[in-house]
């Protein structure tokens, strides 16, 4: 390493502190120059309006129980202290922060009222389910015995695949349980007319 090179120790803690301060400063100067400007304008404007006071009350008549000075002074008035505009700005606050908790709780309510109606459909959609798989397994059952008695072209409940599902409305479970009874009824009377052939044909074999 060279003798003559130098060790230069950067203290970035203070340049950081000074970096703040200076934007300090220039917050502090762009809020001067908006108070110098808000302060100038409210003057000019008091005195646009009392000048415009002075000139109404000249051309009205002398009965008139206005004068200059009381209207001036309700102008003054307007002025409030730091701490009154303070009080105010914080009464303010608390009015929105009652008025937000209010809504608040109204939405809260709301909530709870569909977390109840959810809870409920969900319930019903399992009492549902439980009535369609007992139903599906008599169609099962249905269709092995339907298989044994008539050919796939005359059967009605087919392979194709059932009619009911957990989207299925009463209706359709409805329809569905009329349709399976019409065709018990059909397989009960194919049954029957079988049992009959078979009778008849052992009476021919032992005659």
């Amino acid at each position: 390493m060279d003798s003559n090179e130098e060790f230069v120790v950067v203290n970035e803690e203070n340049d950081n502190r000074r970096d703040a301060v200076a934007r300090l400063d220039v917050l502090v100067d762009l809020f001067k120059q908006t108070i110098r400007t808000l302060n100038q304008s409210s003057i000019l404007l008091k005195d646009e309006l009392q000048t415009a006071i002075t000139v109404t009350l000249q051309s009205s008549t002398p009965d008139h129980s206005s004068t200059v000075e009381h209207l001036v002074k309700q102008l003054d008035d307007i002025s409030v202290s730091p701490e009154e505009v303070r009080k105010t700005y914080v009464r303010q606050l608390c009015s929105r922060l009652v008025a937000v908790n209010e809504e608040k709780q109204v939405v809260m309510t709301e909530l709870v009222e569909l977390n109840n109606q959810l809870r409920k459909a969900e319930a019903e959609t399992r009492k549902w389910k439980k009535i369609i798989e007992p139903i599906l397994k008599i169609e099962t059952e249905i269709k092995k015995f339907d298989s044994t008695l008539s050919s796939k072209e005359e059967s009605v409940l087919d392979e194709t695949g059932s009619l009911l599902s957990d989207d299925s409305t009463v209706d359709d479970v409805c329809n569905f349980l009329n349709s399976i009874h019409n065709r018990i009824q059909t397989l009960h009377t194919e049954a029957a007319a079988m049992k009959s052939r078979s009778r008849t044909f052992k009476v021919d074999v032992t005659m």
